[in-house]
């Protein structure tokens, strides 16, 4: 018997879908460096408590992706209650005639957190960013890139990406990080000293910045902030006193 095949698929973040609005969930599967496609499948989208929302449904296939499902407004109406702890599962049949499984975790959001660089603020900082980055390539590429570190350092912090709600606090560090992506990037592709020097201090910067970064989060979910909800990120823990804080399905804050 033919030995299973290998894939790989792209999961950087938790899928973060948005209450009461139409959403469209995706998931990219890769085998040496190409997106695989699909022949057909199914996707179920489950609760925090393991009911299914959508219920193997079946999925569009082909374009960028492997995989695509639009989830309705009306399947998520502000009546679900938000919280993490989600999951999607997709049952993919892909090019090796084979059906494989996929699973991502999720979270029921009221709204995404947007990233707070554009390359106007980057070329501001640096006149030739662009000649930095690969040809065909834009500046969005190192700012996603950046991006999506500073929400993965948030969640290894405890914190909840989409729980911000004050992410021009969180500028400095990401423009930072972007800068030291450029540089790293110019110092393997065509050497010199002086691009290693630039990104280790971009580096510094990233550190330096975290370390004092306080934003607005909104625990009690209203989507509103408050004066009891300015916080520091850069902390594992975060002391509120009294019983602790509860973000639905996931973490307590002590």
């Amino acid at each position: 018997m033919a030995q299973r095949t290998e894939y790989s698929f792209r999961n950087r973040l938790p899928t973060m879908i948005v209450r009461n609005r139409a959403n469209v969930i995706e998931i990219p599967v890769e085998r040496a460096g190409a997106v695989i496609s699909a022949s057909e499948g199914t996707v179920t989208v489950y609760r925090a408590d393991g009911t299914a929302i959508v219920d193997e449904q079946a999925v569009t296939v082909g374009g960028t992706v492997t995989a695509s499902y639009s989830i309705a407004a009306v399947t998520l109406p502000t009546t679900e209650s938000l919280g993490d702890r989600w999951q999607v599962s997709w049952s993919l049949i892909l090019d090796d005639s084979r059906t494989y499984t996929f699973s991502q975790e999720a979270a029921l959001v009221r709204n995404t957190v947007m990233c707070p660089v554009a390359e106007s603020d980057i070329t501001r900082v640096v006149q030739l960013a662009a000649q930095l980055v690969a040809r065909g390539k834009t500046l969005q590429t190192p700012i996603d890139d950046a991006w999506e570190y500073i929400q993965r350092r948030l969640l290894k912090t405890g914190r909840r990406p989409w729980l911000v709600l004050s992410s021009h606090d969180l500028f400095e560090a990401t423009r930072a990080r972007v800068l030291a992506i450029l540089y790293w990037d110019a110092f393997s592709g065509v050497g010199g000293e002086q691009y290693r020097d630039l990104a280790t201090h971009w580096d510094a910067e990233v550190e330096k910045e975290w370390a004092q970064i306080t934003f607005t989060e909104d625990r009690n979910l209203d989507g509103l902030p408050s004066l009891e909800e300015s916080e520091t990120a850069a902390g594992g823990s975060i002391s509120v006193g009294g019983a602790g804080n509860r973000w639905p399905g996931g973490l307590t804050w002590l």
